[in-house]
């Protein structure tokens, strides 16, 4: 076994062989100490300043790593757009196609509490003859532009012309494809010939998209009880 003295003899041998400023005192283990790491560092086994390990990632994997999310975020971004784009289409089609109904509902109500519906139309028209009061005669019309694509309404007091608008198609992006409605012919209580059932039928497109909607209505004071 070597001892503490066996040691520093070999470590002070080998700093003299390498050139390195020895170390006296040989019972002392920082002297030894020393010594060893003189000798090392002169014969080049042992770095003054040895690089130590970290776990950091190279410029590549840098790089790497910046494409790899910067692809990510395009792809979302992407998404994110149509997402958006179909949530903003599919408000306006709700939209146009509450409005469509509200339309076809205002129609079905005025039918049910018609006097009376006028027989002698032209495809495209609805013209509804409202119940007399004091000596007014009310009537409304819905009449389709197509030229335009617009859905008109028309009101009228004594054949003056009172009440004029565009209920569908004037600025709102979407465009009237057609209206018209079907009248069931029959028989009063009176047996006088009358509508005894209205069906109304609104078709309109925006976007490109069509969608139709449809109302049906019988006037009362035309049904035999």
């Amino acid at each position: 076994m070597r001892t503490s003295t066996d040691r520093f003899r070999a470590a002070r041998a080998l700093s003299r062989s390498s050139g390195a400023p020895a170390y006296g005192g040989a019972g002392d283990p920082e002297t030894l100490s020393a010594c060893l790491r003189s000798a090392l560092c002169a014969s080049g086994r042992l770095s003054p300043k040895r690089r130590r390990a970290t776990g950091a990632f190279s410029v590549v994997e840098v790089l790497l790593s910046v494409t790899i999310l910067a692809v990510l975020v395009s792809s979302m971004a992407v998404a994110f757009q149509a997402s958006l784009r179909n949530c903003e289409e599919n408000d306006q089609i709700a939209s146009a196609t509450q409005t469509g109904r509200s339309i076809l509902n205002r129609v079905t109500t005025q039918i049910r509490g018609a006097q009376a519906i006028d027989l002698d139309v032209s495809y495209g028209e609805l013209v509804i003859l409202m119940p007399t009061v004091g000596s007014d005669q009310r009537q409304v019309r819905y009449s389709f532009d197509a030229d335009n694509q617009v859905l008109n309404y028309e009101e009228r007091i004594n054949g003056v012309l009172t009440e004029q608008q565009v209920l569908l198609g004037n600025g709102q992006d979407v465009q009237v494809v057609n209206f018209h409605a079907t009248i069931q012919i029959g028989k009063d209580w009176q047996g006088v010939t009358c509508a005894k059932s209205v069906m109304a039928f609104l078709t309109f497109q925006q976007d490109g998209r069509q969608t139709s909607v449809s109302a049906s209505a019988s006037p009362r004071r035309n049904q035999i009880y």
